[in-house]
């Protein structure tokens, strides 16, 4: 019966981690789709991991079809 408490004890703590990362993601902005100011460009690199960069020019219609699929990717993968 210890053990059992043992593994629910480390389940639990790992859950909280997990909830916390993920908190921890949210507020740095992953699962966003934003457009950034070319000289904040590092500063928001720096801040995570992994990123995902679309650069884009407005005269370019696929840019607008990439943007689409992007918009709605981050939001489904952003974990």
């Amino acid at each position: 019966e210890d053990a059992l408490e043992e593994l629910r004890r480390k389940r639990l703590e790992r859950m909280k981690d997990n909830a916390k990362k993920r908190q921890d993601k949210l507020a740095l902005g992953h699962g966003e789709y934003e457009m950034i100011e070319e000289k904040d460009f590092f500063k928001v690199a720096k801040q995570s991991q992994y990123i995902v960069v679309h650069f884009w020019r407005e005269s370019t219609w696929r840019c607008e079809i990439m943007d689409k699929h992007l918009k709605e990717l981050c939001r489904k993968h952003w974990n």
